[in-house]
């Protein structure tokens, strides 16, 4: 394997002049420079996790136990938060927001530093104008919309993907000492499982270079060693850096994960039910081919949740048929395939393997999340693997780089049309996050029930330092008879007398004393758990910074027997059996099924978390709305009718209007 693998090197002299070109300090101060520009131009990464669990997850891992709180952020509040110590650490120390971004950026510049070894030192090493290939690949690989909006962001993808870029890299390495260093397969597979552990998304890119090293080296004895050293090395790194937060999950719970995958684990703090979300997979065959086009477009939630436009995909995907069809001619004519490559050979090894891991982890990516944001990976080596490509199909290679350039100018002036790349920004200011608490808040310690999707826990950093948080109707609404009742009891036992509840409201209606509707729809939606709102003590927390207004949330004091509760109840139950009965004429659909029947807004109303569709009533008909698509509702018929039996429904994907 080491002679196949060297004979597509140059010698040590000819890469050591090469290389020489760029040091790698050098290289490293370009990258951290640019990494910085960049975060400063774009402005402080104000996202909505930022305010759900960025910082409270960390803060409650770093302050209490998990028997403290429950849900505090949601389900998110279970996430591994040991990759978000840093950020929270510097915060806490008060730091100003630009040199915490400045910090963050700095480290993700890693990532690059790694890629562009691996380009020029090995992809590239030996190719006439290596230094020009590698350096159009690099512009390719950073000029996508969705790293750039993480760069020295609140996001732990860039930090994690500093650990993956370590890994192949060292790889690469691998293959260039042939046999000579295996501990290198085992030490990039341990950098594999810490990217993984720190967040679980990341399996797949372990996954994708594993198998990657199978299609470069062989099915044989040697391959085998190799998939088998990265493996258990992905073993080890995922126990370091996650082991103890498992266990501490396991040990609480019942589950080293909760509360997913709960429908093996089965603790019964949460539903036995399957959560997957779906909300950027593709739906059938043809939205998953047309995907590579579809991400070019200027619309939000096709492979992000905001606009960040990609022409890279759809031009790799044109490159792939292209070089498929070369393949093919060459084959029938039983010619050699010639390219552009070194010496007009076939691809060296570098090449391969980065393609085979581009290509992988696209399919994985695609196939799990299809989460831009979760991709990190595979939006940088989408550039070099283009480049590839381009070599592949062009022999010209005036022409290829001709081409690549346009390529790129295209893809920077594309994306640039669509905005700021941030999911949310805001301007660099003293405090990363200002939250101003009232002082009756600071001083004495609350349990806090908290009512919606966003569960805002940010605030908790600002509150009594044993104030808890309990997130009761959010991402998956709590059953006061169900799974996690008897720790929201609990909870609610510890705090009696000190209860309170928090829920988002327009800014200014605590101010210009408008609390009264508002106050009645809460009351709706905690009524099942017996308990209702103190209007005379209610207290305002501003967040002042974030969106036009800033973001007000009220805390009012709760007090025992709900008036509405009885009433409530019993047209829950009638509405969760049609919703039921509607669930199972197509439960792919409306998955995942049983969730809680809350009152919102005046309507009845179940979410579906996987498929992101949200099932209620409004004057006497039922319908339902997949909110990333607009206001686009499906209306299935009068509540009279299902509840006759007449109710009918055709059980489809809607089509992606986009």
């Amino acid at each position: 394997m080491s002679t196949d693998i060297n004979k597509n090197h140059i010698n040590t002299g000819q890469r050591a002049r090469i290389d020489g070109k760029l040091p790698l300090m050098v290289a490293l101060l370009i990258f951290v420079a640019v990494s910085c520009l960049i975060t400063f131009l774009l402005g402080k990464d104000t996202n909505w996790d930022l305010l759900n669990y960025h910082l409270y997850s960390p803060h409650a891992f770093w302050t209490q136990d998990l028997r403290g709180d429950f849900m505090g952020a949601s389900a998110q509040r279970y996430l591994n938060p040991i990759g978000y110590l840093p950020f929270y650490w510097m915060f806490q120390a008060g730091w100003h927001s630009l040199i915490i971004g400045m910090m963050l950026a700095a480290f993700h510049s890693l990532a690059l530093l790694f890629l562009w070894v691996i380009l020029s030192r090995h992809v590239f090493a030996g190719v006439a104008n290596g230094s020009t290939w590698s350096a159009i690949s690099m512009l390719l690989a950073a000029a996508s919309p969705v790293f750039l909006g993480v760069v020295g962001g609140t996001f732990l993808d860039p930090t994690t993907n500093v650990f993956f870029f370590a890994g192949l890299l060292l790889l690469l390495v691998f293959f260039k000492r042939g046999r000579t260093a295996p501990s290198l397969v085992l030490l990039a597979g341990v950098l594999f499982g810490v990217a993984a552990g720190l967040k679980l998304t990341n399996v797949i890119f372990g996954v994708s270079a594993a198998l990657a090293l199978l299609t470069v080296i062989g099915l044989n004895r040697a391959g085998v060693a190799a998939f088998m050293r990265v493996t258990i090395g992905a073993i080890c790194g995922g126990l370091i850096s996650s082991g103890f937060w498992f266990w501490q999950l396991f040990n609480e719970f019942g589950n080293p994960v909760f509360p997913m995958f709960n429908h093996w684990f089965k603790s019964p703090d949460f539903p036995v039910t399957v959560l997957a979300h779906r909300r950027f997979i593709a739906d059938g065959f043809l939205e998953a081919v047309s995907q590579p086009f579809r991400m070019a477009d200027f619309h939000s939630w096709i492979y992000v949740e905001h606009n960040a436009p990609d022409l890279r995909f759809a031009v790799i995907a044109i490159l792939l048929v292209l070089f498929v069809l070369i393949v093919i001619r060459r084959t029938i004519a039983a010619s050699p395939v010639k390219t552009a490559d070194a010496g007009g050979t076939e691809l060296s090894v570098a090449s391969r393997f980065l393609l085979a891991v581009f290509f992988l982890s696209y399919i994985f990516w695609q196939s799990t999340s299809g989460n831009g944001r979760y991709a990190l990976p595979v939006m940088l080596l989408a550039g070099p693997a283009l480049v590839i490509l381009v070599r592949r199909v062009i022999v010209n290679r005036r022409f290829a780089v001709v081409l690549c350039l346009v390529v790129t100018t295209a893809q920077i002036f594309h994306f640039s049309a669509a905005g700021n790349p941030r999911w949310s920004t805001g301007p660099w200011t003293k405090q990363w996050l200002t939250i101003d608490v009232p002082r009756a808040l600071v001083d004495a310690p609350y349990g806090y029930l908290t009512i919606g999707v966003i569960t805002n826990s940010a605030v908790a950093l600002r509150l009594h330092a044993d104030s808890r948080l309990l997130n009761l109707v959010g991402t998956y609404p709590l059953d006061p008879r169900g799974a996690g009742s008897k720790r929201v009891n609990a909870f609610m036992a510890a705090h009696d007398g000190r209860l309170r509840v928090m829920f988002e409201t327009v800014a200014g209606t605590f101010r210009d004393g408008n609390l009264g509707k508002s106050i009645y729809g809460i009351d709706q939606q905690i009524a099942g758990w017996d308990v209702r709102i103190l209007p005379d003590d209610c207290l305002p927390i501003y967040m002042p910074d974030l969106l036009t207004n800033g973001v007000e949330l009220i805390a009012c004091s709760l007090q025992k027997d709900n008036p509405m509760r009885q009433a409530l109840d019993r047209e829950r139950a009638k509405m969760t059996a049609l919703f039921d009965q509607i669930e199972q004429t197509c439960p792919s659909l409306f998955s995942p099924g049983g969730v809680y029947v809350i009152k919102k807004n005046g309507l009845w109303l179940r979410e579906y978390v996987n498929s992101d569709i949200r099932m209620f009533s409004t004057q006497g008909r039922i319908r339902f709305s997949r909110y990333e698509f607009g206001p686009l509702d499906v209306d299935l018929g009068t509540i009279d009718d299902w509840a006759a039996g007449r109710g009918r429904f055709v059980c489809t994907l809607l089509p992606r209007p986009f």
